[in-house]
């Protein structure tokens, strides 16, 4: 077995390779599969019988049974979707389908090398959240790997380029378009070092897109002219199989317009109509025809691109080549408009589909194996003296340091040592040890991994085995540089005001050492905790985003919690807290709190994972706000127009179309007559385009200074919540809690004066948050969630054990054991299938830590 990891896998949206390397210079082998393709469709199919079947078989049978196969999963990672198979009666979620397809690749390559393979580095979006990167790392450990480095595709292409002699010292642009996913990045190979200057990315953008634009633009509104057609929600099986074969019939018309200037979209075994009508149907399509569909995506691709190239610090002159790599960098449009944007050349030497596993394995040949199995030194003899070695595993000059020790020749003199290399091209001759400890330089050669093999003598020259009695350095031409971290991250803090902000640890574009990114941080308690009031807690929470300012950028990574259930005597306010924080090269991150002088130390993270339902509500409340934004584009439209300013004009009218597809999407979804055969994808799709509208509006106001109509109203909903918890807080509310209320009046009047959108929705939320924490002390509250809980209507996970739950609080109730009412209502909160519930406790896990020691 390799000391290197040797194996890189490409784990695609639409397709998956792996591939194997010895050495950084040697040749990188791509395993075929049983079909004899470099390729693997990331497909998964189960029969009733509950055989699966991955690949190319199973993508055959997509069009014909979609609801027994899955396809595209990789956008789902970190997310709760499953993926019922009906046959089978089986569901699945991402990470588990991305493991078939693992084991899929893996089978094809051990069959081949009669390796076991138990380690492949795996390669991810640079856009991955690290909710996504832990989902891959855990399908990783499903498919049987015991170790499974997580590598940035766009790193990984740069690395199957760089081994190019004529690809050093300049600087290039990755462009990587796949088929769900989109990433882009600046790299520098100066100096002999491979280095990622700036990346961005968007995790729903790919040729996926294209296909649905084709579908929906094209294809379905020239058959609705012809026949009357099934409805998702009206025949769902026949909806479902139309859907199949145009998918099919536009990757392949995709495919043709990528060679030609027309293609025809043939559609046929497609079902047939409502009316008893066979659907059968040709359509000619110009490539002109498709590239107005998709021009808006391929432009979104170049602002990304010049947005990189401007954090890089650099302009578009300094692109020597830009680097394409996946399938969907074919079509025409996208090279042509690649080459207007940048001039420079466009380098497809290496094939975009495989270039990203290539790469992958290159890297794995530079990786030592953490977990190797060591054979056991079972004859251990008089003669055999163990080493501890200190070496790099991987070394850009062609002579390094190797240093050895043995404890057992401490304090002994006359002992001498020789490091050979491997078919004995080279030797160190006998270097002397010093007290157990030598030093010595080894020569290696260019490219190629070197096994050295050690040998002890005594001063009489009796010669020593040693343990381990070999190690292994591969010399790489040039240095790979840290890989940067995609997403800052943050600790939400309480400030002295009370209002909560994100204490940002790690920054973005951050360098991720092999050893990780690791920081050891002093917080203090923001409050106390007593052991007889046992549901008193302290969270840390732990954030990931771009701007913490901003909350569509950010997402929530976990937290630690103290709770003062487990403890054994107070822990004061203003504590010492020690956090210590960990992020991985695979972009997996690690925490542990201590508390000095409590001697508690937590590990455990509470994660709040999205939730079955969740998408739905998202929906809901996203449709809900579209008649707001009509309104804010009415009033942008009337103060263009009044001031007859062109930009802002013809901007307004760019975000009415968006707003008016968005309001057709969101009328589909209401419905059910979903265009699209995943209704979690139509979904995604719709939330990301609210968002996207939201933040063009945002920054159109912001350039155009024009104030939020409702941040300055005088009787606006800020004003109705600030009345509302004023009440509470002078009918309930500590000392404590009517000085924190003051502070909010003068937040109030701020808002009304600056006129900031901004402000106003810090408040808002603030506000809510100091209500909930105020209710949740009230006995009555608690009395009241029991009663509301005892009215009929709700939907239950289990309702036997419900019941049960509610004998049990009306009994506790009935005695004024406020104590078991919480615990009851808590439990029962558990039991609610949608995630208002869990909306609700994390409004309630509040920050608890503060950064100085008094406020």
């Amino acid at each position: 077995m390799s000391d290197f990891i040797n194996y890189g896998i490409d784990l695609g949206t639409t397709n998956s390779t792996i591939a194997m390397c010895d050495t950084p210079g040697g040749e990188v082998r791509i395993f075929k599969n049983r079909d004899q393709m470099e390729v693997t469709p990331s497909v998964v199919r189960i029969e009733k019988s509950g055989r699966i079947i991955v690949g190319w078989r199973a993508y055959q049978t997509l069009f014909l049974d979609p609801e027994n196969v899955a396809a595209e999963f990789k956008r789902w990672m970190g997310k709760p979707e499953k993926k019922l198979f009906r046959a089978s009666g089986r569901s699945m979620g991402a990470e588990e389908l991305s493991a078939e397809v693992l084991k899929s690749l893996l089978s094809d390559a051990r069959s081949q090398t009669k390796d076991p393979i138990k380690a492949a580095v795996i390669t991810v979006p640079a856009a991955f959240r690290h909710s996504q990167c832990e989902a891959t790392a855990r399908a990783a450990a499903l498919a049987g790997l015991e170790e499974s480095p997580l590598l940035q595709e766009p790193i990984a292409a740069s690395i199957a380029y760089g081994m190019k002699p004529e690809m050093r010292g300049g600087r290039w642009l990755v462009y990587d378009l796949g088929g769900g996913t989109f990433d882009v990045a600046v790299v520098s190979s100066r100096d002999a070092r491979l280095q990622v200057l700036a990346h961005r990315g968007d995790n729903e953008l790919g040729g996926k897109n294209f296909d649905i634009l084709i579908i929906e633009r094209l294809l379905l509104p020239a058959l609705e002219e012809e026949y009357y057609l099934p409805s998702k929600s009206g025949n769902p099986e026949a909806f479902n199989k139309l859907w199949q074969v145009l998918k099919s019939a536009s990757e392949e018309l995709k495919k043709d317009l990528s060679f030609a200037e027309k293609g025809v979209a043939r559609i046929y075994d497609a079902g047939e109509d409502l009316e008893g009508n066979p659907i059968e149907f040709e359509m000619e399509v110009s490539r002109k025809d498709f590239e107005d569909l998709i021009e808006p995506y391929v432009v979104k691709t170049i602002n990304l691109c010049r947005k990189v190239i401007e954090e890089a610090r650099l302009t578009p002159d300094d692109i020597a080549r830009v680097i394409l790599v996946g399938g969907s960098t074919y079509v025409p449009l996208v090279r042509e408009a690649l080459a207007a944007e940048f001039g420079g050349e466009l380098d497809y030497s290496i094939d975009p589909v495989t270039v990203v596993a290539r790469g992958a394995a290159i890297y794995a040949s530079m990786l030592p194996r953490q977990k190797r199995e060591r054979p056991v030194d079972t004859d251990l003899t008089d003669r055999t003296l163990r080493i501890k070695l200190s070496h790099p595993a991987v070394s850009t000059e062609l002579s390094c340091v190797v240093a050895g020790k043995c404890e057992e020749l401490a304090g002994k003199q006359g002992w001498e040592v020789l490091v050979e290399g491997e078919g004995n091209y080279w030797n160190s001759g006998w270097v002397p040890l010093v007290d157990g400890f030598f030093e010595t330089n080894v020569l290696l050669i260019e490219g190629k991994s070197v096994r050295f093999y050690i040998r002890l003598r005594d001063k009489k020259g009796n010669l020593f085995a040693a343990t381990p009695n070999s190690f292994v350095i591969t010399h790489n031409p040039f240095e790979i540089a840290d890989p940067p971290l995609p997403y800052s991250l943050g600790v939400e803090v309480v400030e002295p005001d009370g209002r909560t902000k994100v204490d940002v640890i790690a920054k973005r574009s951050t360098p991720i050492p092999p050893g990780g990114l690791v920081y050891r941080l002093k917080y203090y308690a923001d409050r106390s905790l007593l052991p007889s009031k046992p549901d008193g807690y302290i969270a840390i929470k732990i954030w990931e985003g771009e701007n913490f300012e901003d909350p569509e950028t950010s997402e929530f990574a976990g937290a630690l919690v103290i709770w003062a259930k487990d403890l054994s005597r107070p822990l004061p306010e203003g504590e010492e807290i020690e956090l210590w924080v960990k992020i991985d090269q695979s972009r997996l991150i690690y925490a542990s709190a201590h508390v000095p002088r409590l001697d508690i130390h937590l590990e455990k993270i509470y994660r709040c994972d999205p939730q079955p339902g969740e998408l739905d509500q998202k929906v809901q409340k996203a449709a809900s706000e579209m008649d707001e934004l009509y309104t804010e584009l009415e009033e942008l439209e009337t103060l263009g127009e009044e001031s007859n300013h062109r930009e802002l004009k013809a901007s307004v009218r760019s975000i009415r179309e968006k707003l008016d597809e968005a309001w057709a999407r969101s009328q589909e979804l209401e419905q059910g007559q979903i265009s699209s055969l995943d209704p979690q994808e139509s979904a995604q799709r719709f939330l990301k385009e609210i968002r996207e509208i939201k933040q063009e509006i945002a920054d159109l106001r912001r350039r155009t200074l024009i104030p939020d109509k409702e941040a300055w109203s005088g009787s606006d909903r800020l004003q109705e919540i600030y009345e509302r918890v004023g009440k509470l807080v002078a009918d309930y509310g500590t000392d404590s809690d009517r000085q924190e209320y003051e502070l909010f009046s003068r937040d109030l009047a701020r808002v009304r004066k600056e006129k900031d959108q901004r402000l106003y929705e810090i408040l808002v939320e603030d506000l809510e948050r100091f209500e909930w924490r105020i209710l949740f002390r009230q006995d009555w509250f608690w009395l009241g969630l029991l009663e509301e809980f005892n009215q009929p209507g709700h939907q239950f996970l289990d309702q036997q054990k419900a019941a049960q739950l509610l004998r049990k609080g009306n009994r506790a109730a009935d005695i004024n054991d406020i104590d078991q009412v919480r615990e009851v209502v808590r439990a029962l909160y558990k039991l609610l299938p949608q995630p208002d519930a869990e909306k609700d406790w994390e409004k309630v896990l509040k920050a608890g830590i503060r950064k100085t020691k008094h406020k």
